[in-house]
């Protein structure tokens, strides 16, 4: 009975600790950033939005420089260029 709580234990503290590992890697480096952007470009739609990021360069925690976003919506399409 000892052991399943252990496993329960290691398993709740990977759920927890991966995802915030996670945020900490995109919000304070810049590969993180990127490799975040790239996820986005990937999927592609979100809903009835498109959204395409490129040119991305610095961190969210330290300003970070998006060359080129583009959001495409049936209702709008917004672009905007070198954005600090």
């Amino acid at each position: 009975m000892k052991r399943w709580k252990t496993w329960l234990l290691v398993l709740l503290v990977l759920v927890l600790l991966v995802p915030a590992t996670l945020l900490v890697w995109v919000v304070t480096t810049e590969r993180g950033l990127q490799a975040a952007t790239r996820t986005v470009d990937r999927i592609g739609k979100l809903g009835p939005v498109t959204l395409q990021i490129r040119d991305v360069s610095g961190s969210l925690s330290g300003g970070a420089h998006f060359g080129h976003v583009e959001v495409h919506h049936r209702n709008a399409d917004i672009v905007a260029k070198d954005i600090s």
